[in-house]
């Protein structure tokens, strides 16, 4: 779903915004910081599993949760807020928590709130079941992404899942469950970093996605391994070679094959033709240009070269 307001010369786009808001969320009592100014917002939805994903764009405003609101009786649940640009301030239970791009904010619709940005800001707003929302991360209203490198990556991990759950609700490509389990499993994440030997965690899977997604970021690394990963994520090797083993294939195996898949975009694209195989494959982390070739066959079927050249006879039709 989408909703959008535009910029009028009048309060009325601040009045249709209101009515956004309504529709989109739970019942919210917005005021305008800024009423000589033209307002604009756009809120793009949509709902994976028990889990609905907004991102909200919008000139500054502040919303506030009434008693009058809560008394209504809807449903139970907490928004999990990750800001992407601009500052936000969420007041609940006395205190005030400001939020800087890729810090997550907490509240808690069964209580009074406020959320307010003075100017124009992006967020990702994921409304999750209260009973889903891990009691810690509930009592201590979130978590910045400056307090850890893990809490960074775990931040990172949640803005890509929220992006591709709003791509997916386009393309229908990913299963909604899926997203969902993993978009939870990231939440208790942030709580804690469990480095148990015995049992694995429930969020271990989550916890692997966010070290994925850190792996497929540092790519040119020719050193990234689990001692990196441990490093980015104060945990130790021995945990990450353990996360990594129930999946069947090791760190350097699933660093391997994101390199492949990112040298396979590569020698698909017409713009990177006169680019030699040779430096795809030194820019990708990769040390031998033989295992390189050898590893493209084995996961492709084709050298590299004979793919390069399918790729560029199909794109000329």
């Amino acid at each position: 779903m989408r909703w959008q307001t535009t910029a009028e010369p009048d309060t009325g786009s601040f009045r249709k915004w209101a009515d956004d808001l309504a529709q989109a969320f739970v019942r919210l009592e917005p005021t305008n910081l800024n009423p000589g100014a033209p307002f604009t917002g756009q809120i793009v939805q949509t709902t994976v599993g028990d889990i609905q994903i907004s991102r909200v764009s919008a000139s500054g405003h502040k919303v506030n949760r009434l008693a009058e609101h809560i008394r209504v009786g809807e449903r139970d649940v907490c928004f999990v807020n990750l800001q992407i640009s601009g500052l936000g301030s969420t007041r609940q239970r006395g205190r005030e928590i400001s939020a800087s791009p890729m810090d997550l904010v907490v509240v808690d619709t069964t209580e009074e709130f406020e959320i307010a940005h003075r100017a124009h800001f992006d967020l990702f707003s994921l409304e999750v079941p209260r009973s889903k929302v891990p009691e810690q991360l509930l009592r201590c209203g979130g978590w910045s992404s400056a307090r850890s490198p893990v809490h960074k990556e775990l931040a990172n991990a949640l803005f890509s899942y929220a992006s591709l759950s709003l791509l997916s609700a386009e393309s229908q490509t990913m299963p909604a469950e899926l997203i969902a389990s993993h978009v939870i499993g990231l939440l208790g994440c942030f709580v804690v970093v469990d480095e148990r030997d015995d049992e694995p965690a429930p969020d271990t899977d989550a916890k692997r996605a966010a070290m994925l997604s850190y792996l497929s970021r540092h790519l040119e690394d020719e050193d990234m391994g689990a001692e990196k990963i441990a490093s980015a994520f104060g945990i130790s090797a021995r945990y990450v070679h353990k996360l990594f083993s129930v999946t069947g294939n090791s760190v350097s195996e699933h660093l391997c094959k994101l390199r492949i898949e990112r040298a396979k975009s590569l020698l698909s694209q017409a713009s990177v033709s006169k680019l030699l195989i040779t430096d795809i494959a030194f820019n990708l982390g990769f040390r031998d240009i033989s295992y390189f070739n050898r590893r493209f066959k084995q996961l492709t079927g084709m050298t590299p070269s004979d793919f390069r050249r399918s790729q560029m006879m199909s794109a000329a039709g």
